[in-house]
């Protein structure tokens, strides 16, 4: 089976946690026996020679990385301005087109495996029906939930879900959004994000403070998020600063459009000294992370299937998160969390206080995901990629791809 992944929600050298999860259900798909897999990873195109904050760190991204098991490529994209973004698809798929077509000569797949409705799903539909190959679509949270607000992206959406063979969702909240969108149920499959058991597991809290330098004798409270507005960072925050406890310290870790604002509310706040943006760190340091906090803060405004609150369960950490998306799902019962409405500072706050106040069973919380690993995901993608390849019904047009590629 030659399964090709494309999404650009994906790790690459300067963005080292992108869509790690992603990549995490790749490499687990790419060992099953009889699987073979390339991933297109596509970044935005920006001259070396010119300076942005923004986009010239994609000038750094080779156009080819090669993983354990499987070739990634980076090729480029053109980006359109935010006013013209209803038509970031058609650009998206035109400045793709020759690179996908030459893939398609050398590695002809089987199915196309796409993660992100849009600008990527749109494009992944329109490569299907070029090759006449079946295609799933992967829809993550925010690619529905955020998106669905703009009225010309929601119907380009609703039409790329329509078309595709099968849609993949994270959680229940997530398959009843794409069924209001006008999608048959049946087409819509939920699968759960996994863990790695192996690396994320309870270990002692001081000997995880001691490997990051952290004070043994403070209140801990960890939050790694995207800095982004759907994060709800700023209601941590603001939360926070309702802690009256010299002693607790917030670690913020991960990046983002919004780091340089919520700098100035820490500042504005007067928690200097006491929240501190650690920045991205390497996925083989959150679980120290993890294991150093007292609690694992997740404030978002939307969600789809956090990986981190699966991960901070995996190490028997209790979690106060916000009651957003496929959250729920995850924080089944009292004895694993505290959930609070979305963007309620005061509520966030004392849920806080009520999580450090309470005595919670490390092992119990562990047990709760344990059993949810990648190569069980894994399986269960390659059953519903298996459910919607019919080779007998397929015809490959070979040649009317290298004849396109030379035009």
């Amino acid at each position: 089976m030659k399964i090709l992944v494309s999404t650009t929600i994906f790790p690459n050298p300067v963005e080292i946690n992108r869509g790690i999860y992603i990549k995490k259900q790749v490499m687990a798909l790419s060992k099953l026996k009889d699987v073979k897999i390339k991933v297109i990873a596509p970044v935005p195109y920006f001259p070396a020679f010119l300076k942005s904050e923004r986009y010239s760190k994609y000038s750094r991204i080779p156009l080819k990385e090669k993983e354990d098991g499987f070739d990634v490529f980076h090729p480029r994209y053109f980006v359109t301005p935010k006013i013209f973004r209803s038509f970031h698809g058609i650009l998206f798929f035109l400045s793709l087109k020759r690179f996908y077509l030459n893939i398609f000569n050398t590695f002809f797949p089987d199915i196309i495996l796409g993660f992100w409705t849009y600008p990527e799903g749109f494009a992944n539909v329109l490569f299907s029906k070029m090759m006449n190959l079946p295609v799933i679509i992967g829809c993550l949270g925010s690619d529905v939930n955020i998106y669905h607000d703009f009225h010309i992206r929601k119907r380009i959406i609703s039409w790329s879900l329509k078309k595709a063979d099968k849609i993949l969702v994270v959680s229940n909240a997530l398959k009843n959004g794409v069924i209001r969108m006008g999608i048959k149920e049946e087409k819509v499959k939920v699968i759960p994000n996994g863990i790695e058991s192996d690396i994320f597991y309870p270990e002692d809290k001081n000997n995880a403070r001691s490997r990051l330098s952290l004070n043994s004798d403070n209140i801990i409270l960890i939050c790694i998020a995207r800095l982004s507005p759907e994060k709800g960072v700023d209601y941590l925050i603001k939360a926070f600063a309702g802690l009256k406890d010299d002693m607790a310290r917030l670690y913020i870790i991960g990046d983002g459009i919004e780091k340089r604002r919520l700098i100035e509310l820490t500042q504005q706040t007067g928690l200097n000294g006491r929240v501190k943006f650690v920045g991205e760190r390497p996925q083989k340091e959150i679980p120290d992370w993890i294991n150093s906090a007292d609690i694992v803060c997740l404030p978002s405004l939307s969600e789809g299937w956090p990986n981190v609150l699966m991960e901070s369960l995996a190490c028997g950490k209790p979690v106060v998160a916000s009651r957003v998306g496929g959250v729920p799902e995850i924080i089944t019962s009292d004895k694993l969390g505290i959930l609070v409405p979305p963007g309620d500072v005061e509520r966030l706050s004392e849920g806080i206080k009520m999580a450090l106040k309470t005595s919670w069973d490390p092992h119990l919380i562990r047990s709760s995901v344990a059993h949810r690993t990648w190569n069980v995901v894994a399986e269960e993608i390659y059953q519903e990629i298996k459910l919607v390849i019919d080779p007998n019904s397929r015809k490959y047009r070979i040649f009317e791809t290298h004849q396109s590629s030379k035009t």
